[in-house]
């Protein structure tokens, strides 16, 4: 009934339109298809599942390093982290076929049909994790404010003294730093990354989507409102350039879930994380 196979160059047009249908879920999987086409690296692939021809289940696989093996990257474990989106159940459980007995699988999932089948699992650990919201231009409720700039590692000097600063040497080409200055010194601030950045989806960036990440403000400068103004700011300019953006939050942090829902976001989905090892009896 199913045929599960090892993607090709050639099934990344028809991976890219299965995924694009509901691309806001999608789009960690597109980062992971988009690495493994890019780099052709022995650990990753992505697996396939289809029924009649048709793509009914997309998979990224990443074997983890074995700890402590040396060089990086040559020997690996039975970890293996997977990101996907299937059409039901079953078909995640064909794609999971395809891993050998006492695969320890880490699943990050965003839709019900994937969930589904990981909740259903015997022995499996399951982890409630960040909360995913977004808007649109209709329903977004800007609020006044300026003074807010961008910032690049040339102006690290604004974070001296500051209880945290930005991660430059992993932010992508295409990250931003967006930040409200108070006495000289980063008071708010916050990433707007549309790719190739440690929190953006490379291979959702020709569809649009622009997160807005680690948002943080200094302790002395809370319950100023400087957080709301600042992600609407990084908002209106995401929106005006016709992209859609990401912002998203631990389930426990409810000032920050407030403060994107005031401007108009509303919750898509939350990230279920799953911790499962496959048994030498099959995936169910």
């Amino acid at each position: 009934m199913y045929q599960t196979s090892t993607a090709s160059a050639a099934d990344l047009p028809e991976i890219l339109g299965f995924l694009r249908r509901r691309l806001l879920e999608n789009a960690w999987v597109l980062w992971g298809v988009h690495d493994a086409f890019l780099y052709h690296l022995d650990w990753q692939r992505v697996v396939l599942c289809r029924s009649r021809g048709e793509i009914i289940a997309t998979c990224y696989m990443s074997q983890r390093p074995l700890r402590g093996a040396e060089p990086k990257f040559t020997q690996f474990s039975n970890h293996y982290d997977v990101h996907m989106d299937a059409l039901g159940p079953d078909a995640v459980g064909a794609v999971l076929e395809t891993l050998p007995a006492g695969s320890v699988v880490h699943a990050q999932c965003f839709t019900s049909e994937t969930k589904a089948y990981f909740d259903a699992l015997p022995g499996v650990n399951r982890r409630e994790d960040d909360l995913y919201f977004t808007v649109t231009s209709e329903v977004f409720q800007p609020v006044e404010g300026g003074n807010v700039v961008e910032l690049t590692e040339a102006d690290a000097h604004l974070f001296d003294g500051c209880e945290r600063r930005p991660d430059w040497e992993h932010a992508g080409e295409r990250s931003t730093v967006f930040a409200i200055l108070v006495d000289g010194r980063a008071a708010s601030w916050a990433w707007s990354a549309a790719g190739g950045g440690q929190a953006t989806p490379v291979g959702a960036v020709s569809s649009g989507l622009v997160t807005i990440n680690s948002l943080y403000t200094e302790t002395r400068h809370r319950r100023r409102g400087l957080g709301r103004r600042l992600v609407s700011h990084i908002t209106q300019l995401i929106l005006q350039k016709g992209n859609m953006p990401i912002y998203w939050t631990e389930p426990d942090n409810v000032a920050s879930q407030r403060l994107c829902t005031g401007l108009g976001y509303w919750q898509y989905a939350q990230k279920m994380c799953y911790t499962w090892t496959k048994s030498s009896g099959g995936t169910a």
